[in-house]
């Protein structure tokens, strides 16, 4: 009998326990701070891209993201930075050299992790241990390849971005292999929206390479009439730019912002050890016929076979 009592309690009292809903605990939200190098249509899709996964690499955690998309301009990105970090935010997002610089100068130890810029030594030299990123490399050589197939390149100008590490980077590797297919090219650099404007004004030359670069990225719709009146095609290999650019050799955004996602998880995971730093040699190649015609310049059906896409 008593063993019946006994059992008959412990029924109820499990009964209980089952029956009583389970207290609702807040999850834990981190704070993510994310800094643009400048508002342009290649971080911008970076940035959707990477949001997209981050959910599906963490789906128990929520995530409140705090974006700043400041002008590009050192100032600017140092000020964004220091926001971020009076909010509490337990991670940094940088997208665009720029904005990395002034991240790699202003903390100290919260993890900061980067996109949407060229492979540049520099930036991964300053001894800070929680530092993870993508980077992207191309193939300059297919670049070099591809102008001397459109046409004669005659005079080339590299334009570049003074105040962005990746930006002068890439423009020095371009300049190599420049004087290696022995083409006749010059190093423009332009700090700020006036010298942008300077440059665009008084532009002679066959070509112009523009070299990854939000702030020039930002302005160069505002020109583009001025090279189309003088004839002069741009090739870049900043996403973005497709409509305005006769080809462009770009990296791949998906890969980019899979590789994002992947490493702030890790950061999340590791409570703030970073993933490292990774290359990314995927790309894409998309020629603009349209435009290509409008400049009267001819793109052999050889390079369109290689093409990713093309824009008719």
């Amino acid at each position: 009998m008593r063993v019946l009592k006994t059992t008959l309690m412990l029924v109820v009292v499990f009964g209980f326990i089952l029956c009583t809903p389970l207290k609702d605990y807040p999850k834990r939200v981190i704070r993510v701070g994310v800094v643009f190098s400048a508002d342009i249509p290649y971080y911008r899709a970076l940035h959707r891209r990477f949001l997209k996964v981050i959910k599906e690499k963490l789906p128990g955690t929520e995530i409140e993201f705090l974006v700043q998309k400041p002008n590009p301009d050192p100032l600017a990105w140092t000020n964004a930075v220091r926001k971020l970090l009076v909010y509490d935010s337990e991670i940094i997002v940088v997208y665009g050299s720029g904005a990395l610089k002034a991240a790699l100068q202003e903390v100290s130890d919260t993890p900061v992790v980067f996109a949407g810029t060229f492979n540049t030594s520099e930036l991964t030299q300053r001894g800070k241990r929680n530092l993870g990123g993508i980077f992207y490399k191309i193939n300059i050589n297919s670049i070099m390849r591809y102008m001397k197939k459109l046409k004669k390149p005659g005079h080339v100008d590299i334009l570049f971005s003074e105040i962005e590490p990746s930006s002068q980077e890439e423009a020095k590797a371009l300049m190599k292999q420049c004087m290696e297919f022995r083409f006749d090219c010059s190093l423009h650099g332009v700090s700020n929206y006036d010298e942008l404007t300077y440059y665009a004004a008084g532009v002679d030359a066959d070509s112009v390479f523009v070299a990854e670069s939000g702030l020039i990225a930002k302005y160069l719709s505002e020109f583009h009439k001025g090279f189309l009146k003088k004839r002069i095609p741009l090739v870049t290999t900043m996403p973005g730019l497709e409509d305005m650019s006769v080809f462009s050799l770009e990296p791949d955004i998906k890969h980019e912002a899979d590789g994002l996602a992947e490493l702030l998880a890790k950061t999340v995971k590791n409570k703030g050890k970073t993933g490292g730093v990774m290359t990314i040699r995927k790309t894409r190649l998309v020629f603009n016929m349209g435009l290509a015609k409008k400049l009267q310049t001819n793109i052999p059906i050889e390079l369109i076979s290689y093409a990713d896409e093309v824009i008719k």
